[in-house]
């Protein structure tokens, strides 16, 4: 239980993260194509540190996790492009970017919990 409360509060500070960033950049003028990818990339590389640090406490090599880390990425920056490029024609880009958010949160715990940070029986952390 402890492990899902931590999960939580990085992931909310990991939109806060990607909210922030997304209105500096936004603010910058840089058209959304540009503001949707540098302001994902920040909140992974937030994201990732306190995922392996703070939440799981894996001690594992690095290489246990980040190439499983890179792929729910990848599949977490198509579903924020999608989203991002589909809403923001219609509603403000912060209104856009927390509908993103909803998804992308969603997918990554299915990843996180359940491959990237796994731990097989017979292995330890």
């Amino acid at each position: 239980m402890a492990r899902l409360v931590r999960y939580i509060i990085v992931g909310l500070t990991t939109m806060g993260v990607y909210l922030a960033a997304g209105a500096v950049l936004n603010a910058s003028g840089l058209s959304i194509r540009w503001i949707a990818p540098l302001a994902f990339g920040a909140a992974i590389l937030f994201n990732y540190v306190m995922q392996r640090q703070w939440v799981f406490s894996d001690a594992r090599p690095v290489s246990a996790s980040l190439p499983k880390y890179v792929i729910m990425i990848l599949t977490g920056f198509i579903i924020n492009s999608v989203v991002i490029e589909t809403v923001a024609t219609q509603a403000p880009l912060v209104i856009a970017q927390v509908i993103a958010a909803v998804f992308v949160i969603a997918a990554n715990a299915l990843f996180l919990f359940l491959w990237v940070f796994a731990v097989r029986p017979g292995c330890s952390r």
